[in-house]
């Protein structure tokens, strides 16, 4: 029996916190409108760096864009280019360096009559 009485003094419903007292009430109309105070800013922070990094980045975009314009020689139309020629070639030079080292054992000595016949053409 006092087992029985043990376990139903344990199992008693815990009693709910109570609630936070709003800290401002204000009346519009008919309805009470209760505001709480937050312990810390809610948004007003986060908001004004968003702002600043899109600012930022915006600003870079556009400097990006109007130092990198191109004129096309044959059409006359401005176009972006990202590498400089030096940076291009280079670039090429490695991606065909590194082609040729892949496919080594496929490709044809000089002196193979397919390889003729494409220097011929060339």
């Amino acid at each position: 029996m006092r087992l029985v009485r043990a376990l139903r003094g344990a199992l008693r419903p815990v009693p709910l916190l109570p609630r936070a007292a709003p800290r401002h009430v204000s009346l519009q109309g008919r309805r009470q409108r209760v505001q709480y105070e937050h312990f810390r800013p809610q948004g007003r922070k986060s908001t004004s760096t968003l702002y600043v990094l899109g600012g930022v980045c915006g600003i870079g975009g556009i400097v990006f864009y109007v130092t990198h314009l191109d004129e096309v020689a044959y059409t006359g139309r401005s176009r972006v280019v990202a590498l400089s020629e030096s940076q291009e070639l280079e670039l090429g030079e490695r991606a065909f360096l590194e082609v040729k080292s892949k496919f080594r054992s496929s490709l044809l000595p000089p002196q193979h009559p397919a390889s003729r016949e494409i220097q011929d053409i060339a």
